[in-house]
């Protein structure tokens, strides 16, 4: 019996370092440990990594490690070295790193298939299924944000989503950047192009002497400011963005501030408020004070969240202390209703005859 049992341990022994050495070819090959769940090359591999992640994190929670099997020690210890996180495919680089190693070997086998990176040039099959269509579509579009994201790398390593690694595998198959056709552009809101905006900004900057356009008066030209910084944020994100390396750094060489690195914390803010009130006797209202009133409208809406037991960020012990420097979480203030008797058809005709006499 055991010998029986010397021998189970042994062959379990072997069959981890046949995965582990599987584990460390996968990584060697796509630069990461997180093994892409949809895959039926990896779903054995997939399996074994799952469990293994549950193995580190039940040592890591045990407090008297010197009863744990020295084997389990041992493995644990290789599989952190070889750079294994507990959290899996939900958080940190997991499912993003997963899509794109995924959209990555989709673009090998789309290249080996048609002979080009370019799925653009590349013929589209006749006989091609629904699913087929939608996964070429996304493709191509994983494939023009890759292509603004390698621009961006270019011009800003610290501020693409790519690092060199996967520059290198880019290259290595031969990815071109989309060169984008002057006439394919297409207007941007408001009417104008990106271009247009951007001369805009510029005027403005000539003007003013800085690039930070005012929330008030209303302006086209704060809207598309403001989507600016949306839409790098979503370029850093690996999502789809109208923004690209090339436009990136033309607002950076204007100075235009594309993420703030001074935002206030819930302390500052309420220090800042409670200065105001002392001061002038008075709530700071968005119209007059534009930051420090629009944080003032915010905290009462969290209020309300809060009081309706719904998510916010606003605790009950901030509101507490807001409570207590003398806060208003109602303004008091209601819109009058005025009432009018409602004019009769005929009523309404004389008037729009008069007019036009008129």
């Amino acid at each position: 019996v055991k010998k029986k049992k010397t021998q189970a341990i042994s062959k379990r022994a072997e069959n981890w370092e046949k995965k582990f050495e599987k584990l460390i070819e996968y990584k060697k090959k796509h630069g990461h440990c997180e093994i892409p769940r949809d895959f039926n090359e990896y779903k054995s591999l997939y399996t074994w990594v799952k469990h293994e992640r549950a193995k580190i994190k039940s040592f890591q929670d045990q407090e008297d490690k010197s009863t744990v099997d020295p084997q389990t020690t041992k493995q644990v210890e290789r599989l952190i070295d070889l750079g294994l996180e507990v959290v899996g495919n939900s958080k940190s680089v997991g499912k993003r790193v997963v899509k794109w190693q995924r959209n990555f070997e989709l673009l090998v086998k789309s290249k080996d298939k048609y002979g080009s990176c370019d799925t653009q040039k590349s013929p589209t099959p006749e006989n091609m299924t629904g699913e087929e269509k939608i996964a070429r579509k996304r493709l191509k579009s994983w494939i023009r944000t890759t292509s603004d994201q390698l621009t961006l790398f270019e011009k800003d390593s610290e501020a693409s989503t790519l690092d060199a690694d996967r520059v290198k595998q880019l290259k290595d198959i031969g990815f071109v950047k989309h060169v984008k056709q002057e006439g394919s552009k297409l207007p941007a809101r408001g009417g104008k192009s990106w271009d247009e905006n951007f001369n805009d900004l510029q005027a403005f900057k000539g003007e003013h002497g800085h690039t930070n356009v005012p929330h008030l008066p209303r302006s086209s030209l704060r809207n598309w400011v403001v989507l600016q910084r949306d839409m790098y944020v979503r370029l850093k994100e690996g999502r789809k963005s109208d923004l690209n390396g090339e436009r990136v750094a033309k607002l950076v060489q204007l100075e235009f501030v594309l993420q703030s690195t001074s935002r206030l914390t819930f302390d500052e803010r309420a220090l800042e408020w409670l200065e105001f009130k002392t001061k002038h006797g008075r709530e700071p209202v968005r119209e007059r004070e534009e930051s420090l009133g629009a944080w003032v409208a915010k905290m009462r809406r969290k209020y309300a969240l809060l009081q309706e037991g719904e998510k916010t960020n606003l605790t009950q012990e901030q509101a507490d202390k807001l409570t207590a420097w003398g806060f208003k979480w109602k303004t008091g203030f209601k819109k009058p209703t005025i009432i009018t008797p409602r004019k009769s058809w005929e009523e309404r005709f004389a008037e729009l005859c008069a007019y036009k006499n008129e």
